[in-house]
Protein backbone atom coordinates (compact mmCIF):
# COMPACT_ATOMS: atom_id res chain seq x y z
CA UNK A 1 0.00 0.00 0.00
CA UNK A 2 2.66 2.53 0.77
CA UNK A 3 4.22 1.85 -2.57
CA UNK A 4 0.73 2.35 -3.54
CA UNK A 5 0.96 5.88 -2.74
CA UNK A 6 4.62 7.01 -3.21
CA UNK A 7 3.48 6.25 -6.73
CA UNK A 8 0.39 8.29 -6.75
CA UNK A 9 2.88 10.70 -5.11
CA UNK A 10 5.18 10.41 -8.26
CA UNK A 11 2.37 10.92 -10.96
CA UNK A 12 0.57 13.46 -9.30
CA UNK A 13 3.91 15.63 -9.27
CA UNK A 14 4.84 14.85 -12.51
CA UNK A 15 1.35 15.50 -14.47
CA UNK A 16 -0.22 17.91 -12.29
CA UNK A 17 2.54 20.48 -11.69
CA UNK A 18 4.04 20.94 -15.35
CA UNK A 19 0.75 22.86 -16.34
CA UNK A 20 0.98 24.65 -13.11
CA UNK A 21 4.46 25.96 -13.76
CA UNK A 22 3.86 27.55 -17.26
CA UNK A 23 0.17 29.72 -16.47
CA UNK A 24 -2.07 29.07 -13.59
CA UNK A 25 -5.84 29.01 -13.34
CA UNK A 26 -6.30 28.06 -9.56
CA UNK A 27 -9.70 27.02 -9.08
CA UNK A 28 -9.33 24.40 -12.41
CA UNK A 29 -6.07 23.23 -10.80
CA UNK A 30 -7.72 22.98 -7.38
CA UNK A 31 -10.38 20.90 -8.93
CA UNK A 32 -7.72 18.66 -10.90
CA UNK A 33 -6.07 17.65 -7.67
CA UNK A 34 -8.86 16.82 -5.77
CA UNK A 35 -10.65 14.97 -8.61
CA UNK A 36 -7.10 13.59 -8.73
CA UNK A 37 -7.23 12.73 -4.96
CA UNK A 38 -10.58 11.05 -4.82
CA UNK A 39 -10.01 8.56 -8.42
CA UNK A 40 -6.34 7.86 -7.32
CA UNK A 41 -5.29 8.13 -3.99
CA UNK A 42 -5.21 4.37 -2.52
CA UNK A 43 -6.31 5.48 0.81
CA UNK A 44 -8.56 7.42 0.26
CA UNK A 45 -11.94 5.72 0.96
CA UNK A 46 -10.22 5.87 4.87
CA UNK A 47 -9.22 9.22 4.96
CA UNK A 48 -12.92 10.58 3.84
CA UNK A 49 -14.60 8.10 6.31
CA UNK A 50 -12.12 9.67 9.35
CA UNK A 51 -13.18 13.14 8.32
CA UNK A 52 -17.08 12.06 7.66
CA UNK A 53 -18.53 12.97 4.45
CA UNK A 54 -19.77 15.87 5.78
CA UNK A 55 -16.79 17.17 7.17
CA UNK A 56 -14.71 16.37 3.81
CA UNK A 57 -17.33 18.51 1.79
CA UNK A 58 -16.36 21.28 4.17
CA UNK A 59 -13.30 20.99 3.43
CA UNK A 60 -13.57 20.76 -0.12
CA UNK A 61 -15.37 23.98 0.17
CA UNK A 62 -13.14 26.05 2.35
CA UNK A 63 -10.45 25.42 -0.24
CA UNK A 64 -12.73 25.33 -3.27
CA UNK A 65 -13.79 29.23 -2.09
CA UNK A 66 -10.00 30.02 -1.66
CA UNK A 67 -8.92 28.79 -4.92
CA UNK A 68 -11.48 31.36 -6.75
CA UNK A 69 -10.13 34.17 -4.81
CA UNK A 70 -9.04 37.06 -6.49
CA UNK A 71 -5.41 36.70 -5.60
CA UNK A 72 -5.93 32.65 -5.69
CA UNK A 73 -3.04 31.77 -8.16
CA UNK A 74 -0.25 33.99 -6.16
CA UNK A 75 -1.13 31.36 -3.17
CA UNK A 76 -2.39 28.55 -5.71
CA UNK A 77 0.35 26.70 -4.12
CA UNK A 78 -0.07 27.21 -0.78
CA UNK A 79 -3.80 26.46 -1.23
CA UNK A 80 -3.33 23.16 -2.66
CA UNK A 81 -0.62 21.81 0.02
CA UNK A 82 -2.65 22.73 2.94
CA UNK A 83 -5.59 20.77 1.48
CA UNK A 84 -2.88 17.88 0.88
CA UNK A 85 -2.06 18.26 4.84
CA UNK A 86 -5.19 17.31 5.24
CA UNK A 87 -4.74 13.75 4.46
CA UNK A 88 -2.24 13.83 7.33
CA UNK A 89 0.20 11.27 4.43
CA UNK A 90 3.62 12.51 4.41
CA UNK A 91 3.79 10.25 0.61
CA UNK A 92 1.54 13.23 -0.55
CA UNK A 93 3.09 15.58 -1.80
CA UNK A 94 3.35 19.45 -4.04
CA UNK A 95 6.16 21.43 -5.84
CA UNK A 96 6.39 23.65 -8.87
CA UNK A 97 8.96 23.36 -10.91
CA UNK A 98 10.65 26.36 -12.89
CA UNK A 99 13.80 27.91 -13.46
CA UNK A 100 15.09 29.46 -10.37
CA UNK A 101 17.55 31.88 -12.01
CA UNK A 102 15.24 33.88 -14.00
CA UNK A 103 12.76 36.36 -13.18
CA UNK A 104 8.72 35.44 -13.71
CA UNK A 105 8.14 39.37 -14.53
CA UNK A 106 4.71 38.06 -15.84
CA UNK A 107 4.03 36.22 -12.44
CA UNK A 108 5.59 38.63 -10.00
CA UNK A 109 3.80 42.02 -11.43
CA UNK A 110 0.45 40.34 -10.41
CA UNK A 111 1.35 39.66 -7.07
CA UNK A 112 -1.26 41.51 -4.58
CA UNK A 113 0.08 44.62 -2.35
CA UNK A 114 -0.56 44.70 1.09
CA UNK A 115 -0.56 48.08 2.46
CA UNK A 116 1.74 48.51 5.69
CA UNK A 117 1.55 52.53 7.23
CA UNK A 118 4.82 53.88 8.70
CA UNK A 119 2.60 53.32 11.76
CA UNK A 120 2.44 49.88 11.65
CA UNK A 121 5.83 49.26 11.07
CA UNK A 122 6.78 51.75 14.11
CA UNK A 123 4.79 49.00 16.19
CA UNK A 124 6.50 45.92 14.39
CA UNK A 125 9.57 47.57 15.40
CA UNK A 126 8.75 47.64 19.09
CA UNK A 127 7.53 43.58 19.33
CA UNK A 128 9.05 40.71 20.97
CA UNK A 129 6.97 38.45 19.65
CA UNK A 130 7.65 36.65 16.32
CA UNK A 131 6.19 39.79 14.72
CA UNK A 132 8.65 42.90 13.68
CA UNK A 133 10.76 44.03 11.18
CA UNK A 134 13.97 41.94 9.44
CA UNK A 135 16.45 42.37 7.73
CA UNK A 136 17.53 39.66 4.65
CA UNK A 137 20.79 38.01 6.51
CA UNK A 138 22.86 39.07 3.03
CA UNK A 139 23.34 42.84 3.77
CA UNK A 140 20.57 45.14 2.68
CA UNK A 141 19.09 43.31 -0.44
CA UNK A 142 15.82 43.30 1.40
CA UNK A 143 13.85 44.25 4.54
CA UNK A 144 10.76 42.50 5.60
CA UNK A 145 7.74 43.24 7.87
CA UNK A 146 6.70 39.81 9.58
CA UNK A 147 2.79 39.96 10.39
CA UNK A 148 0.30 37.70 12.51
CA UNK A 149 -2.62 36.95 9.76
CA UNK A 150 -4.42 33.98 10.79
CA UNK A 151 -6.42 32.42 8.33
CA UNK A 152 -6.84 28.96 6.87
CA UNK A 153 -3.30 29.03 4.73
CA UNK A 154 -1.38 30.96 7.03
CA UNK A 155 -0.67 32.27 10.85
CA UNK A 156 2.34 34.49 9.91
CA UNK A 157 3.05 36.67 6.73
CA UNK A 158 6.24 38.15 5.37
CA UNK A 159 6.22 41.18 3.71
CA UNK A 160 8.54 43.48 1.51
CA UNK A 161 8.99 46.77 3.55
CA UNK A 162 11.95 48.20 0.92
CA UNK A 163 13.67 46.06 -1.39
CA UNK A 164 16.44 46.22 -4.02
CA UNK A 165 15.87 42.83 -5.72
CA UNK A 166 14.42 43.08 -9.24
CA UNK A 167 10.87 43.22 -9.57
CA UNK A 168 10.16 43.38 -5.73
CA UNK A 169 7.99 46.23 -4.39
CA UNK A 170 6.80 47.28 -0.58
CA UNK A 171 4.14 45.56 0.10
CA UNK A 172 4.48 42.11 -1.53
CA UNK A 173 4.45 38.84 0.28
CA UNK A 174 8.05 37.08 0.66
CA UNK A 175 6.91 34.13 2.63
CA UNK A 176 3.61 32.90 4.63
CA UNK A 177 3.62 30.13 6.80
CA UNK A 178 1.33 28.26 8.72
CA UNK A 179 2.69 27.20 12.51
CA UNK A 180 2.87 23.45 12.86
CA UNK A 181 4.76 23.73 16.77
CA UNK A 182 5.35 26.51 18.92
CA UNK A 183 8.32 27.70 16.78
CA UNK A 184 8.00 25.62 13.27
CA UNK A 185 5.94 26.65 10.39
CA UNK A 186 5.42 25.51 7.21
CA UNK A 187 4.36 26.94 3.89
CA UNK A 188 5.30 29.20 0.47
CA UNK A 189 9.05 30.77 0.14
CA UNK A 190 8.46 33.02 -2.80
CA UNK A 191 11.60 32.77 -4.46
CA UNK A 192 13.92 35.85 -5.76
CA UNK A 193 12.36 35.16 -9.29
CA UNK A 194 8.79 35.56 -8.07
CA UNK A 195 7.79 31.89 -8.00
CA UNK A 196 6.70 30.09 -4.48
CA UNK A 197 8.30 26.47 -3.11
CA UNK A 198 6.84 24.94 -0.22
CA UNK A 199 9.35 25.38 2.84
CA UNK A 200 9.78 25.36 6.93
CA UNK A 201 9.95 28.46 8.69
CA UNK A 202 12.32 28.72 12.30
CA UNK A 203 10.71 31.29 14.45
CA UNK A 204 12.97 31.94 16.85
CA UNK A 205 13.97 34.83 19.53
CA UNK A 206 15.43 37.23 17.03
CA UNK A 207 15.68 35.17 13.48
CA UNK A 208 13.72 33.53 11.17
CA UNK A 209 15.65 30.23 10.50
CA UNK A 210 18.60 31.76 8.96
CA UNK A 211 17.15 34.20 6.53
CA UNK A 212 16.01 36.91 8.51
CA UNK A 213 16.73 38.61 11.62
CA UNK A 214 15.53 41.21 13.48
CA UNK A 215 16.26 44.55 12.88
CA UNK A 216 19.28 45.93 14.90
CA UNK A 217 20.49 42.72 16.29
CA UNK A 218 23.30 40.59 15.12
CA UNK A 219 22.21 37.41 13.02
CA UNK A 220 22.37 34.39 15.06
CA UNK A 221 21.34 30.67 15.06
CA UNK A 222 19.62 28.84 18.11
Amino acid sequence: MALKKILVSIIFIGSVLHGFAQSCNCETEFTYVKNFMEANYAGFKDKKAAMTEKGYNQLVSEYATLSKDPNANEHCLMIIYQFLKQFKDHHVSIGIKFDAGKLDSAFISQKQIIPISDERIAELRKSTGFEGIYDFHEGTKYKIAVIKDKTLLHDYIGVIVSSNLPGWKPGMIKFEAKLETDSLGMGALFMQNGRPKIDGFYFWKNAISGDWHREGTIPEQP
